[in-house]
């Protein structure tokens, strides 16, 4: 709804035309707040007490729930100063909602009892997984047979991004998890093995590297570009002797990525979490590729090295090597050819960033030349030691010799150098980390009962919690149920003062700092925290089968920007904390009921006051629910998997088949207990395009569906060239986006509605070919084949308008298409994304005149599509009937106490945003000022 812009509004006397009033009618808690949040927060299922009469229908049963959103992160090749999604991030786990979901992503579920170091402590042998939706969204049902586990390790993976993944540690059995992450994109870069470069000791290399232009976008290049590089532009070096490359390998891969710990936005793509193993005390000289062949043991003979431990971390990259069929390098140290051997051996350089100069506080081993740091590995599922690496001032080797080392004190720039000399495959994640283990250290904890404020069911947040030590550290848990309870090492002088705790409040769209100090020792008491809640109203329901509650069964409630999904109690119920007066819907499997709080009954509501609406979701034999991860592309001749998890919410029996007939050998599966989870594996025998279908069925004929996937299977002599990504920069912006993409790298399907009618817009194309060979671009516009071409991966338009653009890469005998639908769009008003009354019902005053009080907070939260957060307009008219009682302006208002008489009617608590164009946007939420002081509850947020 739109009105008039008011910011010339002539003032106003307080009170003016207002009666006081007293109020002997019951009050009734009644907010109309439109707020189109972010979901959840997320309600753990509450051990409610099956209902008389029939039992609960016996569902297949459930340890965890594992859900959430993947969207795209900063854009890591922008130029220094662009606002990328989460380039300007001031705290870990912040998110910019402009960001695009991340549509296709693969989510794989690892269950573990112990440590995630040691294979023999996982529980599941094929992973659950899923894909994003086209919201970037996801519900993982992990299956009761696992509820024995601790610890969950997921995994996300999606051509074109990083890919990383989160440790969940401390679980309990029906834990719901929440998994939001921004991906940072990732650069690739291809060399040829027989196109290399002679480095400084006249060896023949690969060479590979991250580096600043002189714009300060970043760079993956290759060969001679990276030796062109300044000092000071060069992030990571890689260099690999081409006679330690594997045999086969025609072409290598480079997918890389630098990241900055002391900064938020990088910090957030560290992988597993901030815990080592591994014995740091074992003299090795180099770098091992296959630190489990290290073992365990003590610290430098001293100390017995606890299996996990905390580590801080200087820097770290991802370094992802494949060889030209996708297949992770092979690095040979087998051969003992003399020839061989005097090439060398794999070396990186990474720079260590100034802000982490500070965590450098030792020698690691002082019995080697200049200063030793730790190298760490991230391999299957855990940070690993893999041994020293060497404090360097610049790329020709010279060592840092200041003496300073407690911490690094230097004004020059530093890198790490470390040489790999033992394992035999390539590993995707190195860092630089400091094992908090041994010297004068001690244990510190924290607790906290975290809730959403509001009203009488307040609500526990289920999440991640960031927090940020004095000492460059890092660390993130999770809660469930609102209970945070953490502990970890660190240096028993460290102070109390320095730590900040975070989160992401999903409901109010913005990062809270928590109120927490932390104490010395492992048992704290816990301190009461309330979080911002602008979803006022209540959906309650019931899954039922006739007259029988359906027990376990997920149900997701969605709206706007509100997701939050929940499982059905032993009576079948559910509840979630909603926006009022916003049209949303309820689920479970294929089941779906519409409804909105607004005091209006419609079908299929069963009630509505305006403060909660009740539903009730009738289930029958429900259809199975199948997902597949495929890769996007496939060798004639050679072994590829499908992943594939197939779930019965009933439990019944449920069967995987493949319906296209060209799985291989596999033809069907059947598994009781309603999960079924595997690996298809098979070798194409033809090129070209190869369709995948399959379909999952129960016990009862109830089908998932087909689902298809298509792979592109190339021949030996060549690869297709891949597009991983699409990227938009608006002329006069900074801000490179990416945009919404599906499909494959061979077939990318992109769209774009963020481009306004007559601007200018360069869209950039992130291509590489697994061959090496060089790549060729073709644009097009329009339904013109031939309207526009253009020899580049990028492409300007000039004055865009609605339309079709395609680009084609081609490496002259193979070709991947990306398609751009972009749809131009006008100024739009801004989009309300929560506002608040807090507290919504307040006393008045027992003398008169009678007015407020308490004072009475109010908060909202808006964006718009071109005009900057900083720069939208927030004005607030709190009115009874028409007649204006008080005026407020900005994002936060207070309105102070002894303002509002008390009145029979709810104040009107309208909220306008203005964009810079004068486009504008209304809400109108509630306030009850009483005079009737046994009827008033007070909420204080």
């Amino acid at each position: 709804m739109t009105v008039p812009n008011q910011r010339n509004r002539a003032r106003f006397t307080p009170h003016g035309a207002i009666t006081a009033l007293k109020i002997s009618s019951s009050l009734a808690l009644m907010v109309t707040l439109a707020a189109c949040g972010g979901g959840g927060g997320g309600n753990d299922p509450k051990p409610e007490t099956p209902t008389p009469g029939e039992p609960p229908v016996s569902s297949a049963g459930t340890a965890f729930q594992v859900s959430g959103q993947i969207i795209a992160g900063d854009d890591r090749s922008g130029a220094a100063g662009a606002t990328g999604a989460i380039a300007s991030q001031a705290t870990m786990g912040a998110r910019n909602l402009r960001a695009a979901p991340i549509e296709d992503a693969t989510i794989r579920v690892w269950l573990y009892n112990g440590s995630t170091r040691d294979p023999a402590n996982r529980l599941n042998d094929e992973p659950v997984t899923g894909t994003t939706d086209e919201n970037g969204r996801f519900t993982l049902i992990v299956p009761e047979a696992f509820g024995n586990a601790d610890r969950i390790l997921a995994e996300v993976v999606r051509e074109g991004y990083i890919q990383t993944s989160r440790i969940f540690r401390d679980l309990q059995p029906g834990t719901q998890v929440t998994l939001d992450l921004a991906l940072a994109a990732e650069q690739v870069a291809v060399q040829a093995v027989d196109n290399v470069v002679f480095n400084a000791s006249g060896q023949a290399v690969l060479q590979f590297g991250v580096v600043r232009r002189g714009d300060g976008s970043r760079a993956v290049v290759a060969g001679g570009a990276l030796a062109a590089a300044s000092d000071d532009d060069v992030e990571v070096q890689l260099e690999i002797p081409a006679a330690r490359v594997g045999e086969g390998t025609s072409a290598v891969t480079a997918a890389m990525a630098y990241f900055d710990p002391s900064e938020a936005a990088d910090a957030e793509a560290f992988p597993g979490d901030f815990v080592g193993t591994g014995n740091f005390g074992a003299e090795l000289d180099g770098v091992t590729l296959d630190p489990d062949a290290i073992g365990s043991g003590s610290a430098s003979g001293a100390q017995e090295v606890p299996e996990e431990y905390r580590l801080i971390s200087t820097a770290f990259t991802q370094l992802r090597l494949s060889d030209q069929n996708g297949n992770n390098l092979a690095v040979d140290f087998g051969n003992d050819d003399p020839a061989i051997a005097s090439e060398g051996n794999p070396s990186v350089l990474l720079r260590v960033p100034p802000g982490t100069y500070n965590t450098i506080t030792q020698d690691h081993n002082e019995d080697m030349d200049g200063i030793q740091v730790p190298i760490y590995l991230y391999t299957g599922g855990s940070w690993k030691y893999a041994g020293p690496a060497t404090l360097e001032t610049d790329r020709n080797g010279t060592l840092y010799s200041s003496g300073v080392v407690n911490p690094v004190v230097f004004d020059g720039t530093l890198y790490a150098r470390l040489e790999i000399n033992d394992g035999n495959s390539w590993v995707s994640w190195l860092n630089i980390d400091w094992p908090i283990v041994v010297g004068d250290v001690t244990d510190y904890c924290a607790a906290a009962d975290i809730r959403f404020g509001q009203g009488d069911a307040t609500t526990p947040f289920s999440g991640t919690v960031n927090i940020s030590l004095p000492d460059g550290g890092r660390q993130w848990t999770h809660v469930s149920n609102g209970q945070l309870r953490f502990t970890t090492l660190a240096a028993d002088n460290l102070s109390l003062s320095g730590w900040e705790f975070t989160l992401w409040n999903p409901r109010a769209l913005r990062t809270e700092t928590l109120a927490i100090t932390p104490s010395q020792g492992t048992d704290c008491a816990a301190s009461t925290i309330t979080l911002e809640n602008p979803y006022t109203c209540r959906l309650e329901g019931q899954v039922l089968r006739g007259d029988t509650p359906v027990a376990n069964r997920s149900v997701t409630a969605q709206g706007g920007r509100f997701w939050q999904s929940t499982r059905s109690g032993q009576d079948g119920g559910f509840d979630f904390d909603v926006p009022c007066g916003v049209d949303m819907n309820v689920r479970t499997g294929n089941v779906q009921a519409d409804f909105n709080v607004n005091g209006t009954l419609t079908n299929p509501e069963l009630t509505d006051d305006g403060i909660t609406v009740e539903v009730a979701l009738e289930v029958p034999n429900q259809a199975p629910t199948l997902s597949m991860s495929a890769p996007a592309t496939g060798i004639v001749g050679q072994s590829l998997g499908l992943q594939v998890t197939a779930w019965d919410a009933d439990g019944d029996a449920v069967t995987l088949t493949c319906v296209s007939n060209n799985c291989g050998d596999f033809t069907s599966q059947t598994a009781e207990g309603g999960y079924l989870s595997r690996t298809i594996r098979f070798a194409p025998e033809a090129a070209g395009e190869l369709t995948v279908t399959l379909e999952a069925t129960d016990s009862q004929g109830a089908s998932s569906g087909e689902l298809s996937r298509t792979i592109q299977i190339d021949p030996m002599e060549n690869r297709t060239p891949r597009i991983t990504r699409i990227s938009r920069t608006i002329e006069g912006q900074t801000q490179t986006t990416d945009l919404r993409c599906s499909g494959t790298s061979f077939n990318l399907s992109c769209v774009d509605n963020g481009v306004r009618e007559g601007s200018d817009v360069t869209y950039t194309a992130y291509a590489h070919d697994p061959d090496g060979n060089a790549l060729s671009f073709d644009w097009t516009q329009g339904e013109q084949p031939m309207a526009v071409s253009v020899q580049s991966d990028a492409f300007t338009i000039i004055d865009a308008a609605s339309g079709r653009i395609t680009v084609t890469a081609n490496d002259g005998q193979a070709t991947a298409t990306a398609t751009i639908n972009l749809t131009v769009v006008e100024n739009q008003p801004p989009e309300i994304l929560s506002a608040s009354v807090t507290p919504n019902t307040v006393p008045a005053t027992e003398t008169a005149p009678e007015r407020n009080a308490q004072a009475i907070h109010l908060r909202a939260r808006a964006i718009d599509d071109f005009t900057a957060d900083n720069d939208l307009e927030y004005f607030w008219d709190v009115m009874l009937d028409d007649v204006v009682a008080w005026q407020g302006e900005g994002a936060e208002a207070t309105i102070p106490t002894g303002e509002l008489a008390p009145a029979l009617k709810n104040y009107t608590v309208r909220l306008t945003v203005v964009d810079h164009e004068g486009a504008e946007t209304t809400r109108d939420l509630s306030l009850r000022v009483t005079a009737d002081r046994a009827d008033v509850e007070v909420i204080i947020q």
